[in-house]
Order: structure tokens, then C-alpha cells, then sequence
């Protein structure tokens, strides 16, 4: 089930919701901004634009008064009004003075898309603001309630949109409130998730651990994605692997997880295996690591393409 999460004015990318993909985004850098053609039109729809710019884009409304392309002032109240230096834009024109209608405009993608969004402000007070995307077979992938508050200033808003792991989206839709858009901005590329990893367990997770002979290191750690959820074997194709890193003879750092050995819990492939105790593990036999010296462990994503890990968990073993 997709999470839904309040959201902030960002520049950059800021990841605020999502599973299997990034979720409700901030910005789309490197995303394609699809201007409306500025026609002033009035009604329903539908209207289409896209080319040359995008594929075509085939926007509707459920309210007959509602604006696309349009170039002139528009008000949103005590959220201040767009002046037509944003470029054009469209309007749903609802839920003004109706706080209980329900009405709707619609961005679909001849080609479907990874992300979208868009420079969006609305008038406070008629409804709440409501953003969501769906797929081909019109259903919900991710929703998000608006909150802007630009005190009355011109041409402001904030951007919000979706990202997702893959181009799912189909419908992109603007709803339950008097809501405007400009620089609609579409991507096709993909998201990757990023999971975070809670700490190595004690003995490892204490600080750096002394080897005086060959001994083996227990490395269990949690992953777990923005939600907090725990992320377990049937989460991920790829394992989380094991790296290994020492200093070489003049002193840089050198990768050594090659000469790792596992006992028990672990692969030959360096992977870490998930156990019915609800933790990644890697038993870690330090006899290869016979030089004296300060070694440290990262467990890192088995498949760049698919997931991070950030922040990863480090342990460090001193050989004397």
C-alpha cells in the first residue's frame, strides 16, 4: 500500500513518500517541462498538447467552467493570484463557494510516465487540495493532499509531484479544490529506492573490536525504507553484500572482500542472508585478514539499478 506524507517547498530532489519507487517529490530534475499552449479556453475539454515537446497529453475536466492554457490573471485568494508570468496554465475553476463539490481535470499520457508534476497553488478555505496519479487500469498509485500557505504573494506556489520506480503513470489528476498548474514537467526515468540500515548488533556495533587470532564476527543488521517498514528477503532480487576494506602498504584504502570467508550465515558471493529473526546476516571469519592493522565493514546494495543503502552500517576489527 502507497503511503501518503506531507510535503515542503524544496529546489532539489526531496523523496517524501513512496514503495518501490520515490513517491511525492518536491521537483523532477532532468524532467521535461511540457508547455500549455496559450489558448484561453474555457470547458471541459479535452484539449491536447505534447508535441514536439512530449508525446501527446490529452487534458479534461469534470467542471464546465474550467480553464486550460490560459494567459491571464488568475486569483487564489489569500494564496495571492498568477499573473500570467508563469506561462499558461490550467485552472479547475471548483469548489468555489461549494465546499462540498468534488470535481476533477486530468493530464493522461498517450505514453505512460515515471514522474510528473508541476508548479501548482490553490484558494485556501474550498476544499482540500488533492493530487494523485493512477495507472492504465485507472488505478491508485499514489495520492497527496496540498498544503501551501504563500501569503499572498505573486505568482507563487510550490512544486509538487510523483515519482515512481517505473513509467506506471497513466492519469495525472488535480482535484476538490479552486486548483492551478503551470510547467507541467513529466520524466520517464525511473526512481530507485533508498533504504536505510539501522546499526550493526553488538559485539560489532560497539566500536572497533580486537582480533588476536582467527575469529569469527557476527554481522546482523535491519534495513528498513521512509516509512520505517523492515525490508526482508522478498523485498529485493539482490541480496545486500558484504565489503571489506584495509590499508595497503602506502597507507590508502584498499578493497579486501574478496578475501572473506563466511561461516554459517553468508554466501560465496559475499551476500548477506535474511534470518527468521528478521535480520540480514553475514558471519564473517577474519582468518584471511592475518596484517596487522584497522579494518572496515560496510554492508552495500546488491544491485545498484534496483536500491541504496544510505546511511549503510560500518563495523571496524583491528588485526594486532
Amino acid at each position: 500500500m502507497k503511503k501518503i506524507l506531507a510535503a515542503g517547498i524544496g529546489i532539489g530532489l526531496i523523496v517524501l513518500a513512496g514503495v518501490a519507487g520515490a513517491g511525492v517529490v518536491t521537483s523532477l530534475p532532468g524532467g521535461t517541462v511540457v508547455p500549455m499552449p496559450g489558448v484561453d479556453y474555457f470547458g471541459p475539454g479535452p484539449q491536447v498538447f505534447g508535441p514536439p515537446v512530449f508525446a501527446e497529453i490529452r487534458w479534461t475536466s469534470t467542471y464546465a467552467e474550467s480553464v486550460f492554457g490560459y494567459t491571464g490573471t488568475y486569483g487564489f485568494g489569500s494564496n495571492g493570484d498568477w499573473g500570467g508570468d508563469l506561462g499558461p496554465m490550467a485552472g479547475l475553476n471548483s469548489a468555489l463557494g461549494e465546499p462540498s463539490v468534488i470535481d476533477t481535470m486530468t493530464f493522461e499520457f498517450s505514453t505512460p510516465v515515471s514522474g510528473v508534476g508541476g508548479f501548482m497553488n490553490y484558494y485556501p478555505g474550498f476544499g482540500d487540495p488533492v493530487i494523485s496519479v493512477y495507472d492504465s487500469g485507472h488505478n491508485l498509485i499514489e495520492s497527496h493532499t496540498l498544503d501551501i500557505n504563500t501569503s499572498g504573494a505573486p505568482n507563487a506556489g510550490s512544486f509538487y509531484g510523483f515519482l515512481e520506480g517505473s513509467a506506471v503513470i497513466k492519469y495525472f489528476t488535480l482535484s476538490n479544490s479552486f486548483i492551478g498548474i503551470a510547467n507541467l514537467t513529466v520524466t520517464t526515468t525511473a526512481s530507485v529506492p533508498k533504504y536505510s540500515c539501522l546499526g550493526f548488533e553488538n559485539p560489532m556495533g560497539k566500536g572497533p573490536v580486537t582480533v588476536k587470532k582467527n575469529r569469527v564476527l557476527p554481522l546482523k543488521a535491519q534495513l528498513i525504507d521512509q516509512y520505517g517498514g523492515l525490508i526482508i528477503d522478498t523485498d529485493v532480487a539482490s541480496p545486500p553484500v558484504l565489503q571489506v576494506t584495509g590499508k595497503d602498504s602506502g597507507g590508502s584504502n584498499t578493497d579486501l572482500t574478496n578475501q572473506g570467508l563466511f561461516a554459517g550465515q553468508g554466501t560465496g558471493k559475499k551476500q548477506f542472508v535474511f534470518t527468521d529473526d528478521g535480520k540480514w546476516q553475514f558471519n564473517l571469519m577474519t582468518k584471511n585478514y592475518s596484517k596487522p592493522g584497522t579494518y572496515s565493514i560496510s554492508i552495500l546494495t546488491g544491485n545498484s539499478s534496483e536500491y541504496v543503502i544510505e546511511p549503510t552500517c560500518r563495523a571496524i576489527f583491528t588485526i594486532e
